[in-house]
C-alpha cells in the first residue's frame, strides 16, 4: 500500500489524480493545507503499514519526523521553501515544473495525461497568463464548480478511457457551465475589487481585502485597477486563511508565507494562516503602518 500526503490545490489534486491511476486501489491519499498540516498527517502514520509514502506539491519538517517515516518517503515539490526537504526526492525551483508534472515523470505510466498534465503545470506557473491560452484557468474552475472529489473522479476516469487533448479536455456542458460561471464570477469579481482597503507602510503599498475569493482571479482584476501595489493580501476572517499574489517580481511571497504564517508558496503567490486579525497586520505587514484607507477614499 502506498500513501500520498499532497497539497489541496489543483497541483496537489492533479498528483492525487494520476496516483488513482498509476496505483489503483493500492492508494490512500490525504489532503494537507500547509506544511504543518503534512508534517502532523505524518506524524500520525504507522509508517509499517506502507511500502512508499509520497508527498506531493507541499514539504514537511523532517526533524519533526521518525526515522521510520523518513526511511519510507518520496518527496516531489517546486516551491524554494522545500528545499530543507530535497535529499527525501525531487525539489525543483526552476519555476518550470509543478508537483504534477514532477510525480508524473517518476511514475511514467499515465500515456493518456501528458496534455492534462502540462495544463496544471501551465496554471500552477502561470504561463497561462503570457500564452494567452486560458484552458488552465478554466480546469482550475472546473475544479471549484466541481469539488475536489468530484472533480477527481472525473479526470480519473476520463484519463483511463481517453488520451485528453485541449480539444476534449472538457464536455460540452462543461464549457458552458464554465463560460456561464465565469461571467457571473467576473462581476462579482469586479463588485469585491471595491471593497479593497490599501495599506501603506514605509516599503510597500498593499491591497488588503476580506473574503473568500477566488484570489488568483481576483488579484488580476485588482492589478489592473490598481497598478501601484506591491501585493495583495486576501484575509478569510472565518478560518484564518491568508492568501497573497503579486505580479511584482522583486518580492518573494513565498518567503513571507514561510517566515511569518508556517506557510509557503512562491515569489508571486502563497498562502498561511493565522489566529487573529491584529496577528495578520503585524506580521504580515512587518513594518510601521504609514496608513489605511478603503479604496477610492
Amino acid at each position: 500500500m502506498i500513501k500520498l500526503i499532497t497539497h489541496t490545490d489543483l497541483d496537489g489534486i492533479g498528483c492525487a489524480i494520476l496516483a488513482k491511476i498509476a496505483f489503483r486501489d493500492n492508494v490512500e491519499i490525504e489532503y494537507c493545507n500547509n506544511p504543518d498540516g503534512a508534517t502532523e498527517a505524518l506524524n500520525k502514520l504507522k509508517a509499517y503499514l506502507y511500502d512508499s509514502i509520497i508527498v506531493t506539491d507541499i514539504s514537511f519538517s523532517p526533524d519533526k519526523l521518525s526515522h521510520n517515516v523518513l526511511d519510507r518517503i518520496q518527496i516531489f515539490d517546486h516551491h524554494a521553501t522545500a528545499m530543507h526537504c530535497a535529499e527525501y526526492g525531487v525539489v525543483d525551483t526552476s519555476g518550470r515544473e509543478c508537483g504534477t508534472s514532477l510525480f508524473y515523470k517518476f511514475i511514467n505510466n499515465v500515456d493518456n495525461a501528458k496534455v492534462f498534465v502540462e495544463t496544471v503545470r501551465k496554471y500552477d506557473t502561470w504561463e497561462w497568463t503570457k500564452d494567452g491560452n486560458k484552458l488552465p484557468y478554466y480546469l482550475n474552475a472546473l475544479l471549484y464548480l466541481y469539488g475536489r472529489d468530484k472533480f477527481v473522479d472525473i479526470f480519473v476516469n476520463r484519463l483511463q478511457k481517453t488520451k485528453l487533448t485541449e480539444i476534449n479536455m472538457f464536455t460540452t456542458e462543461e464549457a458552458f457551465l464554465i463560460a456561464e460561471t465565469e461571467l457571473q464570477k467576473e462581476r462579482a469579481l469586479m463588485d469585491a475589487s471595491d471593497t479593497i482597503h490599501i495599506v501603506e507602510t514605509y516599503e510597500h503599498k498593499i491591497g488588503v481585502i476580506f473574503g473568500s475569493y477566488d484570489i488568483s482571479s481576483l488579484a488580476l482584476v485588482i492589478e489592473k485597477k490598481f497598478p501601484d501595489l506591491d501585493y495583495i493580501m486576501q484575509i478569510n476572517l472565518n478560518t484564518g486563511a491568508v492568501s497573497v499574489r503579486t505580479d511584482k517580481s522583486y518580492i518573494d511571497l513565498g518567503k513571507l508565507m514561510h517566515d511569518k504564517y508556517a506557510g509557503g508558496g512562491h515569489r508571486l503567490s502563497a498562502g498561511g494562516k493565522v489566529e487573529n486579525l491584529q496577528a495578520v497586520i503585524e506580521s504580515a505587514i512587518g513594518q510601521h503602518i504609514k496608513s489605511i484607507r478603503k479604496a477610492g477614499k
